[in-house]
């Protein structure tokens, strides 16, 4: 909770109504108290989840890639970038996507990963490793068996790890810790109900366009199960 300086009420948050009554914006009302708050912890880690969820749903997901797959439609004169129903100019995409915004964005990359924890680095790192030895295990059986393939196979903007034209079907390798295997939702990290969150999205795609998604763990490469099922 937080309290307003002009009444020493406590509130959660304090909205343009609230101060309205102070005869306050929120900009007067920080101006007149610098180091006063307009939101509680509690208030900030609230709107964060909802902002996450939306953004994560499929419907909100649905909209932006429909956006992009009528961005790719249009004609390559119309410009760069398309933002609400017009097109940057030349000068406006350069500023909007400067060499200073990308060192920005690359600082906050570096901070975060410094500040990051160490288990989640790790597991990052991990990650990378078994990805690259468990895709040249896969390609590895898929050339022994003589199967046509073609890896990050995208279809609406996702990538798929593997497509069997021949057989029509979609394969994915799901980490058993990023996919949260054996985990019950409320216990997911944000990134794994993120990762959740995503395969779904996937897995519609895939029945949208008829095909057959086969899902595996990395695990089920490693004990064969994924070359006892492309035997049969």
């Amino acid at each position: 909770m937080i309290i307003c300086l002009e009444c020493n009420k406590e509130y959660k948050r304090l909205n343009i109504f609230h101060l309205k009554h102070h005869g306050l914006t929120e900009k007067s009302y920080l101006e007149k108290y610098p180091d006063a708050k307009i939101f509680s912890e509690e208030s900030l880690k609230l709107i964060s989840e909802k902002t996450k969820e939306a953004m994560w749903s499929d419907n909100t997901r649905g909209k932006f890639l429909k956006g992009i797959l009528k961005r790719k439609k249009m004609p390559e004169n119309l410009g760069k970038y398309i933002q609400k129903g017009r097109t940057l100019t030349n000068d406006e995409y350069d500023k909007s996507y400067s060499k200073e915004r990308n060192e920005k964005i690359s600082k906050k990359k570096s901070e975060w990963w410094k500040s990051a924890d160490t288990n989640i680095k790790r597991k990052i790192m991990l990650n990378m490793k078994n990805n690259h030895k468990i895709k040249s295990e896969i390609e590895n059986l898929f050339y022994n068996l003589q199967i046509k393939y073609i890896s990050e196979y995208e279809i609406e903007g996702k990538f798929f790890d593997y497509f069997l034209p021949n057989k029509n079907i979609l394969i994915e390798i799901d980490g058993e810790y990023w996919h949260a295997k054996n985990i019950d939702y409320d216990n997911m990290s944000e990134i794994q109900k993120r990762v959740i969150v995503n395969d779904r999205f996937k897995n519609n795609l895939a029945k949208k366009y008829n095909f057959l998604l086969k899902r595996f763990w990395v695990q089920d490469v490693r004990s064969g199960k994924l070359e006892d099922w492309i035997r049969k």
